[in-house]
């Protein structure tokens, strides 16, 4: 029998031992699989950057002219305000640096004797949780929470036709559309395959794939609608998967003349069979707003 190599190799990012299984490895962001093999190690490796947002936090104050006390007393006379920031945050917020990096931003007000506070945590997501809390702080000061509270609200993809106004008879198309399409997907996939009941679970690869897809096709449909199928590879803590967006393109958006898609069905797949059933059409790239 020929000798076969092992491509599932898995080394610590901070001590670098090896890892023997993927089910051993430990993860903490949602598109960087930096494997750890515990969580030291994780701690570890983030410290540089945890100390980095404390000393930034010191600066903040001392440029807005907030007197230290209070606030942090507050914080650590009270740890359930941490895990109710946690569990139930008023606003979820995301930033991404240069290399696409996400940072998450939540945010609890909260009162105490009277006054209102706000309880500010800068974090990473994975699996939509929060896996590593790489901050925390509280603050009775408006400036300063306007300046941790500029990124974009995370919102849900399924608000994304809620974001334009589209005709009511169109929409309802649409929705025909995406039940023809979800039904032809049921009768193709292989029982074996990422269960229909976890593909929700999902649903936060969407943005990825719109806004970083390996490929893209075009193809016009039975109605003479032009469908864009999004196809991206990623690797989870099982295996490699695929998560595959189809969206219809539609007229051109006057005020910005690109053209306007809205996603109709997104699902993931560990399939090689159905992922080549979706590598149809014309393979096209660039020029569409998601």
């Amino acid at each position: 029998m020929a000798a076969k190599s092992n491509k599932e190799l898995y080394f610590c990012s901070q001590c670098k031992t090896k890892v023997d299984s993927i089910d051993e490895v430990l993860v903490v962001e949602e598109f960087y699989a930096r494997p750890f093999c515990s969580e030291e190690c994780i701690v570890e490796y983030h410290s540089p950057l945890i100390r980095e947002f404390e000393k930034q936090d010191l600066k903040l104050r001392v440029d807005l002219g907030i007197e230290e006390g209070f606030d942090y007393k507050l914080l650590k006379d009270d740890p359930n305000i941490i895990n109710s920031l946690v569990s139930d945050p008023d606003e979820v917020l995301v930033n991404s640096n240069q290399l696409d990096e996400e940072f998450y931003t939540l945010v609890k007000r909260i009162e105490h004797s009277g006054s209102s506070f706000y309880c500010i945590g800068i974090c990473f997501f994975y699996e939509d949780n929060v896996s590593l809390m790489l901050f925390h702080t509280v603050t009775g000061s408006n400036k300063l929470l306007e300046v941790y509270c500029d990124g974009e609200e995370a919102d849900s993809e399924d608000d994304v036709l809620n974001d334009y106004d589209i005709d009511p008879q169109l929409l309802e198309d649409l929705e025909q559309k995406k039940s023809n399409y979800l039904s032809q997907l049921l009768s193709h996939r292989s029982e074996d395959d990422i269960a229909f009941e976890e593909y929700p679970n999902y649903d936060k690869y969407v943005r990825q794939t719109l806004n970083d897809p390996d490929e893209v096709y075009e193809k016009e449909d039975d109605d003479n609608d032009y469908v864009l199928t999004y196809i991206k590879s990623y690797q989870d803590q099982k295996s490699s998967f695929f998560h595959i967006v189809l969206a219809i393109k539609l007229d051109e958006d006057i005020d910005s003349d690109e053209d306007i898609l809205f996603p109709i069905l997104a699902f993931p797949s560990r399939d090689g069979q159905l992922y080549k059933m979706y590598r149809q059409g014309e393979r096209i790239s660039g020029g569409l707003k998601n």
